[in-house]
């Protein structure tokens, strides 16, 4: 593939930053006769070495010399033994038929989509998603000045026949030969996606693919929930179907391992990756050297098959705290909302019946001291919404009991006072 015609003006013109690029070839073998970093010292570090006790009684030790590396720069793309290894978990989750492909490793999910837009968009591309799509991903792609086309999803996901319809204006002939003028990318949240908690189905996943290649459009992979889902079976990841080399995946250890250690994942074409790898060396530089050694260590203590184990433990306490809230749900809002039942993730998706936004329930529940999303925030133009994110991650059955009652009141509430200015209107007519 061509990936010059998909990155930005900002992207093509930047290069690496010599420094970084000679640090990281510098041998660790001696005699080693390096002048040029401005690389601390290690005899300023105040930790020699650290144990980290897990859940099940045994230890992580990290030595001295581990201490060392810990508290020093790394490399941009990510402690070299981590990122062996995620590679080798990688091939064994997806497999990716293209094999052109790298993964590295950012400070956290976020970090990692917010590189990709940005290596990828500049003022009036076009981006291609949902109604509603993640706030996080909105807040980065809005100050580009991109334009944004909506295409419509049901319970199973996007709907491939909207996406091909929004493509038509184009057609793929001038999709495949100007990515100026048309759209460069599809972003998709394909495992319990937030904020509508849906899950692409298999068959849909193949026919959005096929489509990406018909008109030439990059995918964005955003799969943070991928092991928060609760049917046995996952449905193959747009990464394992990819044979051009067209998908970007962004990975998260901030829900299985622990979000402050601010880790996730870029996988996908090596040079798209190495263009994102330039901007991050301008930027954050690099991952928490401490977060990748300790992840690193409690890798290899589990190996794959613990690492998954522990990810599927993860997702039955998420599952046990969605049938908790779903329970509560019903005893307070049945009546009030539509919604449908979560196949993963971490959050209900509703619709408040009879409201055009539910943005002025949500500011009346904050002061009952009730916090719930309103659809608005998930919406690129910040249009009104009747729908609400609910999280149900971590509240306790007392929380979902009275914050799901003050939801139904404050609904309650505020549709009496929509038919009062309605009658009002009326009787002035």
């Amino acid at each position: 593939m061509d990936y010059d015609q998909f990155l930005s003006k900002v992207t093509r013109n930047r290069g690496r930053s010599e420094l970084r690029e000679l640090a990281k070839n510098i041998s660790s073998e001696k005699p080693n006769y390096s002048l040029c970093g401005g690389v601390p010292n290690p005899e300023i570090f105040s930790f020699t070495k650290a144990t980290f006790t897990l859940k099940d009684g045994n230890e992580i030790e990290l030595d001295e010399e581990m201490m060392t590396a810990a508290q020093q720069y790394g490399p941009t793309e990510g402690y070299l033994p981590l990122r062996k290894l995620i590679a080798e978990f990688q091939n064994k989750l997806h497999n990716p038929p293209f094999q052109d492909w790298t993964s590295i490793i950012t400070s956290g999910c976020q970090e990692a989509i917010c590189c990709i837009f940005e290596t990828l968009l500049e003022e009036g591309d076009y981006v291609i998603g949902g109604h509603h799509m993640y706030s996080g991903a909105l807040d980065v792609i809005r100050p580009l000045g991109v334009q944004y086309l909506a295409v419509d999803y049901d319970k199973h996901g996007m709907c491939p026949e909207s996406l091909k319809k929004a493509l038509g204006r184009w057609g793929a002939k001038l999709c495949k030969e100007n990515k100026k003028e048309t759209p460069k990318l599809v972003y998709f949240v394909p495992n319990g996606g937030n904020p509508e908690s849906l899950t692409i189905e298999t068959k849909r996943r193949h026919e959005l693919y096929k489509i990406a290649q018909e008109y030439n459009l990059l995918i964005l992979e955003d799969d943070p929930y991928q092991f928060i889902m609760f049917e046995e079976k996952l449905p193959p990841s747009f990464l394992s179907l990819d044979v051009d080399g067209r998908v970007i995946r962004c990975d998260s250890f901030s829900k299985t391992i622990a979000p402050g250690f601010r880790l996730g994942l870029i996988t996908g074409p090596a040079t798209i990756v190495q263009k994102a790898i330039f901007r991050l060396q301008i930027s954050t530089q690099q991952p928490s050297c401490l977060s990748q050694i300790v992840l690193y260590k409690l890798l290899q203590y589990w190996g794959f098959d613990g690492f998954v184990k522990h990810a599927k433990q993860g997702s039955n306490v998420y599952k046990r705290q969605m049938e908790v809230a779903v329970k509560y749900l019903n005893k307070w809002l049945s009546d009030l909302i539509e919604w449908e039942q979560p196949t993963g993730g971490m959050f209900l998706w509703i619709k408040i019946k009879g409201v055009a936004t539910a943005d002025e329930i949500c500011a009346r529940a904050i002061k009952k001291r009730a916090h719930f999303a309103p659809g608005q925030w998930f919406t690129f133009g910040r249009t009104n919404s009747p729908y609400i994110r609910l999280s149900y991650s971590k509240a306790s059955e007392e929380e979902f009991d009275k914050g799901f009652q003050i939801l139904a009141d404050t609904i309650r509430e505020v549709r009496h006072l929509d038919n009062e200015v309605q009658n009002n209107n009326l009787h002035i007519n």
